[in-house]
């Protein structure tokens, strides 16, 4: 049994390539293109208090969602192994 649709489950699928289209991990650093290109060194958020610092930081901008919060702390998480 299906519980969501298919146009449902599609749109979600769209959201999240359209995510990792604007938050990703480059070289050494980690892409935020929302409303412009932020490039944030590696070496900058390599622990967890750093990475926290850079959250605190960005969700002062008016274009940092939720949505993108999430998706930022789920990259950079994988990126240290923080998320097993």
């Amino acid at each position: 049994m299906e519980y969501f649709s298919k146009e449902w489950r599609d749109e979600m699928a769209k959201q999240e390539r359209e995510l990792q289209e604007m938050i990703f991990i480059d070289g050494d650093y980690l892409v935020v293109n929302v409303s412009y290109e932020y490039n944030v060194p590696l070496k900058d958020i390599s622990t967890p208090e750093l990475l926290l610092r850079l959250v605190h930081h960005l969700t002062e901008k008016t274009w940092m969602t939720q949505t993108y919060t999430r998706r930022l702390i789920e990259v950079a998480a994988h990126h240290f192994g923080y998320l097993k």
